[in-house]
């Protein structure tokens, strides 16, 4: 399950913190992941998210 408050790999690298997890959703922050357009703070479906991050720490 995701965790609020832990940090989360992008498959290609680079890093995020999750903010908020929902049953549907994760609301997260960007950490350092260059090279995607990614908004200073985002929110996913669930299953998305956990297909194209890992758990890093927290």
């Amino acid at each position: 399950m995701i965790k609020k408050g832990a940090m989360y790999e992008h498959n290609f690298g680079g890093t995020v913190f999750v903010t908020k997890v929902t049953t549907s959703t994760v609301e997260f922050r960007n950490q350092s992941i260059p090279d995607m357009e990614f908004h200073e703070k985002d929110e996913w479906k669930l299953e998305t998210f956990i297909e194209q991050f890992s758990y890093v720490a927290g």
